[in-house]
Parts: C-alpha cells; sequence; structure tokens
C-alpha cells in the first residue's frame, strides 16, 4: 500500500413483476479508472452507473485523476474445462487515488451452461458500491485543512480584545480565530464571524482568509464555498499567503470554482516562492503524481527536502517515503528512517504512522511489531486517519498488541471520520 510516506460477478430465476423505484437523485460524482479488457471496461461503468443510480451516485470513467481505480478480469469458463462447474467468472481490485488497495473479491455467475458476463458484471459493481457507500459523502483524501494563522495563546485574549475595542482590525482577527477554536474564550463561531466580517470589510486581508474558512465549512452560516473562492481570492490579491493556499485547493478540487489543476499549480507556485513550507510541500505533491504539471518525482523530492527543511513535517514523512522506495531519488532505508524519525518527534502524525510501518516492515532498522503499534497509536491521537487504522488491524491480527476486535473496530471507525477510507470498507 502506497503511504503517504504518505483508495479492484447468479442462478437462473422466474422474473416477477415489482413495482417501479424512483431513482435517488445524483448526489455524488465519482471518477473512476477501470482497467479491462476489451468491452468489459464499457461493461462495468455501464453496471456502476446501473446500480449506484439507486443510491444517488454517478460514475464517470477518466484515464487521469480519479477517485478509485478498479482492475476488473472477467472469463467464461465452459462447464467441465479444468474439472471446474463453468460459468463466468470476474475479480476486481479497488484502489484509491494514491493507488492504495482497498479491497480485492471474485464472482462467479454460477451458470454452466451460457457466458454470463453481464450478470458477474453487475454482481461486482454492486460489491463496489455497497463498499464505496460506507465511505462519507463528500470525503476527499486529496483535500487539505485550510490554512490559517496560528491561533493567539489564551493569555493574549484581554489584550485582544482591548485592542480590538480600540478598532485594531489585526487583533480583532486574532480574537475571532480564538473564538474559531475556543481558545481562552467559550467558542462562539457566529461571533467571530461578525468579528470577520467586519475586519475583511476594513481589508484585513488575515481576516479575510478565515472569514473564507467559516463559508467553506458552514460554520454558523450555510455552507457557501463559491463565497469562499471569493474571499480567498481576496486574501490572496492581498499578499496573505494562506488565502492563495486555500485557493489553491479550492481549484484543484473544483469546489466553489470550476477544476482547474493548472492554476492550482501555479498558486502553490506562487505560495512556495514566498516561502512558505506547506506551499512547497502541496507543490511537490502535485510534481509527485503529475496533477497540474508533468509528472516529475526528482523535482518532487527536492521541494519535499526544502519544506522539510523549513519544518513541514508532511514534507519530511513524504520525503521519506521516497527514500524508502527510492521513487524519483536513490533507495535509502536508512536515511528514510532518519527524517521520519525526526519529524514524529517533532509532532508529525503522518510521521510516526510511516515510521511504525518501517519497524512493521523491519526496513532500515529491526522489525518490532510492538514500536510499529506504539507510533501507530501515537500517530492516531495526533489526528492521523491512517495511523488509527493501522492500529487497527494491529489489533485485529495480535500484532504487537494483544488480539482485540472489538477494539480494531473502533479505530477503523475513527479512522474512517478522520478519512482513511479502507476502514470504512472494513466497518
Amino acid at each position: 500500500m502506497r503511504l503517504r510516506f504518505g483508495l479492484i460477478a447468479a442462478l437462473l430465476g422466474v422474473a416477477m413483476l415489482g413495482l417501479a423505484q424512483t431513482p435517488a437523485p445524483t448526489s455524488r460524482t465519482l471518477k473512476v479508472k477501470i482497467e479491462a479488457d476489451g468491452q468489459y471496461k464499457n461493461l462495468l461503468l455501464e453496471k456502476l452507473n446501473e446500480e449506484g443510480l439507486k443510491h444517488g451516485m454517478k460514475f464517470e470513467s477518466t484515464d487521469e485523476r480519479f477517485d478509485y481505480r478498479i482492475a476488473f478480469e472477467a472469463t467464461y469458463v465452459p462447464y467441465g474445462m479444468t474439472g471446474g462447474n463453468g460459468g463466468s467468472y470476474a475479480s476486481a481490485k479497488v484502489y484509491d487515488w494514491n493507488n492504495a488497495m482497498l479491497l480485492q473479491f471474485s464472482r462467479n455467475s454460477k451458470s454452466i451452461f451460457v457466458n454470463q458476463d453481464a450478470r458477474v458484471a453487475e454482481q461486482v459493481a454492486k460489491e463496489i458500491v455497497k463498499q464505496v457507500l460506507k465511505v462519507p459523502a463528500g470525503f476527499s483524501p486529496q483535500s487539505a485543512e485550510p490554512a490559517r494563522a496560528a491561533a493567539q495563546a489564551p493569555d493574549d485574549v484581554a489584550t485582544l480584545n482591548t485592542e480590538c475595542n480600540e478598532g485594531q482590525g489585526a487583533s480583532c482577527t486574532s480574537l475571532a480565530i480564538d473564538y474559531m477554536d475556543g481558545r481562552g474564550v467559550v467558542k462562539d463561531e457566529a461571533k467571530a464571524r461578525t468579528l470577520l466580517e467586519w475586519t475583511c470589510d476594513g481589508g484585513d486581508a488575515r481576516g479575510c482568509n478565515n472569514l473564507g474558512i467559516i463559508y467553506a465549512r458552514g460554520l454558523s452560516v450555510a455552507k457557501d464555498e463559491a463565497r469562499a473562492v471569493q474571499l480567498y481570492q481576496g486574501a490572496c490579491d492581498k499578499g496573505y499567503m494562506g488565502g492563495c493556499m486555500n485557493l489553491a485547493m479550492m481549484y484543484d478540487n473544483g469546489r466553489g470554482v470550476a477544476k482547474d489543476e493548472a492554476h492550482a499549480v501555479q498558486l502553490l507556485r506562487q505560495v512556495c516562492d514566498h516561502g512558505e513550507p506547506r506551499g512547497c510541500s502541496y507543490l511537490a505533491q502535485s510534481y509527485e503524481h503529475g496533477h497540474g504539471i508533468a509528472k516529475d518525482e526528482s523535482m518532487a523530492g527536492k521541494l519535499y527536502d526544502q519544506a522539510c527543511s523549513d519544518g513541514q513535517t508532511d514534507a519530511c514523512a513524504n520525503l521519506a517515503y521516497m527514500y524508502a522506495n527510492g521513487a524519483g531519488i536513490p533507495r535509502d532505508e536508512a536515511k528514510a528512517v532518519e527524517i521520519a524519525g525526526k519529524a514524529c518527534e517533532a509532532g508529525g502524525a503522518l510521521a510516526c504512522t510511516n515510521l511504525g510501518t518501517l519497524y512493521e516492515r523491519g526496513e532500515g532498522l529491526t522489525k518490532d511489531d510492538a514500536r510499529a503499534a506504539q507510533l501507530y497509536e501515537r500517530a492516531c491521537d495526533a489526528g492521523s486517519g491512517t495511523g488509527c487504522g493501522f492500529l487497527g488491524d494491529m489489533y485485529l491480527k495480535g500484532r504487537g498488541v494483544k488480539k482485540d476486535k472489538s477494539r480494531a473496530t473502533v479505530l477503523w471507525r475513527k479512522a474512517c471520520q478522520l478519512g482513511w477510507a479502507q476502514a470504512c470498507m472494513k466497518l
């Protein structure tokens, strides 16, 4: 599984009349890359949409950026061949956008006399839709938490309040962030919005950026991603790189604005050139995966290294992955351990997850399941969905921890809530 270190089928019966069912309105559109021979690619897509329509889900085929990649194979085996019962057989492997396998399974039409490719494809489609439905709507492993200014320490609140009452916009913005987070004050998103509306109208770019976050998330106001884009654009135009970063994410995911990965890359380059390590880290991801720009793993490695040196722990985790796998740079497992270790100690949840993986696999150091479990737990506590999911796997198998299936389920549920699709499919 590719870590961000960083998401692949009936007996003949009597036909019966049934009531017509109104399809659910389409609410989710998923892009899938189907890898199959000849007619099977279109056949599976057709069956996915037939089944998906029942659940308000639409599938679109693409060979570029996708939500899921499906490797599908089907074959008809006549009765008696190789000693089998015959029928149409199919296998499927489902991967996420980062080429990590989510599930694999096979199906058999069990019809011994006729080729039932359509039937077996239908059964595969039903299983895929069933599993995808477990992933919360709106889940996107490619999205990022909005860039925002760090909240003030609670001890500053009294001073900020005084300065805000005196009309100092920057202090009002900082105070609003405290109200958004409930730091030093009772959490009050509506009050935060009122303050940010005033500071943004007064020309405070940081205020506009955080007001954009409120509209993007629907905090104390109806969710309005188009309005969020306008606010991020305004903050970016005023030179606030957090606004440019958030604007890039909106273009990258097509939220509140037409999807434009190339423009997202331009914005990320602008952020990186201004010395913001998070922008360099996300620009590296674009180069690594070829999103909005030609794939260049060597350039990705350089940008991850730059961002890692500036303290961006997720960039360190991805750089460690590249060293561990020899992707774009010479393979060096010891270097991967060193980089992931330092980033984990610095509080990087993703880095702790990846360091745990190195311990679990025994790459660059002595294999130690107990240590791997400790690191996964640390990552999980810090908010890593992957860390929670991997820890759940350890509990299921009793590796490094006492076997406990119920504990595994709890961890998978948390991992799903944190956005790790594979965990959703295990529930």
